[in-house]
């Protein structure tokens, strides 16, 4: 996502092709990439969340690339998103030509987001029109919809207006409508004529501000919503039981003032808003002060905070299906799990997770099942209590 704070002095976000220099920009940069293997789909969900659509969007396509699978990233960038429903299109991205884009962007200082180039001049048409844009090497067309894309194209060694013409053509057969067409040639374009299309398309629809066809800004996505919604969880459990006033006592509330800001900044800056201080590690820091919070002493107490966290851990797991808690007894000796997971990855991430919440976790009997599961067995005890949770 853009960095609102740093635009350069005509208040438009830097705007910059790729391969034309980017060793003194700082901040604030979309990096215009002529990606060459890119598919784009539509979706519409009726569920919400990164990670969640991210997933969905995977088990749709991915058996369709077959073992090309593993090279293929899935960037979901949304035009509409609310509590009950999500909609926009998916990136299909080359791993390779990616990592290419990413490299490139850490030559900017403070980072960058990375656009396909056309996009930038979606003002132009929008909401529904054609891009062609081209640097005389090769020649992309997008189309977009309601200012969503849906196609793209990319064309080696043909001149612009065939492209386009062939485009406008492919989209009538398909039912479609092409009446708003706009060519963009790099090589005639200066630099401020760049930065006044980008802008323009920034300000005709700003949902464009948060995309972004890195991995890490997807990954970073994810990474927000997981703390925000981890926080929003626990701190909803601890109004429920009456813990609200402890954790207004203790400086906690601020969390609550950092809702606006949680869906924009990352999780270390969502943490350091909510408790004052900096963690390399927000997630298992944010669950340890809001448990820290919450336990109100005695044995129900205890158990009520050991659930709550296996539970967090269990749905911080990326398709938490792949593991299946079947049993959990408590005793002062820890707590004990028998389950089932789709491979031991599975299993010792959730082992490392817990340790991360401060547990001491481990692992026996690990078998494999009929179906190809396996079967696992973990105790969770306090590390700080030789093998019990009581002192939680």
């Amino acid at each position: 996502m853009l960095n609102k704070k740093k635009k350069d002095k005509t208040g438009s976000y830097r705007f910059i092709i790729s391969g034309s220099g980017t060793g003194k920009l700082s901040g604030g940069v979309v990096l215009l990439y002529p990606f060459k293997n890119l598919a784009i789909r539509e979706f519409s969900y009726p569920f919400h969340g990164t990670s969640k659509v991210r997933d969905a969007l995977k088990i749709q396509y991915k058996p369709l690339l077959g073992e090309n699978a593993q090279k293929v990233g899935f960037i979901p960038f949304f035009t509409k998103q609310d509590k009950k429903a999500s909609s926009g299109c998916l990136f299909m991205t080359n791993d390779a030509e990616t990592a290419d884009a990413e490299e490139e962007a850490l030559g900017i200082s403070g980072g960058c987001v990375v656009w396909p180039a056309p996009m930038a001049f979606a003002g132009e048409v929008g909401p529904d029109g054609l891009i062609t844009w081209t640097n005389g090497e090769c020649v992309i067309s997008v189309w977009i919809k309601n200012w969503t894309p849906v196609l793209y194209r990319t064309v080696q060694g043909a001149a612009a207006e065939d492209v386009t013409a062939r485009t406008v053509e492919f989209i009538k057969e398909a039912g479609g409508v092409c009446e708003n067409i706009f060519t963009a040639d790099s090589r005639d374009m200066s630099v401020d004529e760049l930065q006044a299309y980008g802008a323009q398309t920034i300000k005709q629809y700003p949902m464009y501000a948060a995309m972004d066809l890195s991995t890490r800004g997807t990954d970073i996505q994810e990474e927000r919503e997981r703390l925000f919604d981890m926080i929003s969880k626990t701190a909803r459990a601890a109004l429920v039981s009456g813990v609200l006033g402890l954790l207004c006592a203790g400086g906690l509330y601020a969390w609550q003032s950092s809702i606006a800001l949680a869906a924009r900044a990352s999780t270390m800056s969502v943490y350091e808003t909510a408790f004052g201080e900096r963690s390399m590690q927000p997630v298992a820091s944010a669950m340890t002060k809001l448990r820290s919070a919450g336990d109100q002493g005695g044995p129900q107490a205890t158990l009520n905070v050991t659930l709550k966290d296996i539970y967090s851990v269990y749905n911080m797991i990326p398709n938490n299906t792949d593991i299946l808690i079947e049993t959990l007894r408590y005793g002062s000796g820890g707590a004990d799990i028998i389950g089932t997971a789709s491979g031991n990855e599975i299993i010792q991430r959730f082992r490392g997770m817990m340790e991360e919440l401060g547990y001491s976790a481990r692992t026996d009997n690990i078998q494999t099942i009929p179906g190809g599961n396996m079967r696992f067995n973990m105790n969770i005890s306090n590390a700080d209590n030789n093998g019990g949770i009581a002192s939680r």
